[in-house]
């Protein structure tokens, strides 16, 4: 299987998830900085693709102000899990409206059984507390949220 695009739709659905919360008024309402970085495996080495975030504690505001948390934390993760798994499937379905979808899948999945079965359980994003506040002034303006964090 080429699992290119099912990658980068997994990225970009956690990028526009981040990016919304961040954007959003009752959050933050500014523009977030993160990084993301995919993990295709599991400590024993078992298949098991996630992306893994690090999140600046805030965002900026169109005038360049940093924004802190109004709240002890960053998103609500129940909140953020929903978003994410709507986004990721509405992006798999794309996928696979658009011609994109691997051959292999193609071949193996019955998408209306596969869509239900994404949907049948709850998906889980694992947040961690800020990392710290950068000291003497140097570094990022806010602390940082390592989700360590499958969002899957």
């Amino acid at each position: 299987m080429a699992p290119r695009a099912i990658y980068e739709t997994l990225f970009g659905a956690v990028s526009a998830t981040l990016t919304e919360f961040a954007a959003n008024p009752r959050w933050l309402g500014g523009t977030p900085a993160f990084s993301l970085v995919l993990h295709t495996w599991k400590q024993d080495l078992g298949r098991h693709v996630h992306v893994h975030a690090l999140v600046a504690g805030g965002a900026l505001s169109d005038a360049g102000v940093w924004i802190r948390p109004k709240t002890g934390f960053l998103f609500p993760v129940r909140a953020l899990s929903k978003v994410f798994r709507g986004k990721f499937v509405a992006g798999l379905e794309g996928l696979r409206i658009s011609g994109r979808w691997p051959e292999s899948v193609k071949t193996n999945v019955d998408w209306p059984c596969l869509k239900h079965a994404l949907y049948a359980h709850d998906w889980v994003v694992y947040a961690k507390q800020p990392l710290g506040w950068p000291r003497g002034g140097a570094g990022l303006p806010g602390p940082l949220y390592a989700p360590g964090g499958d969002l899957e």
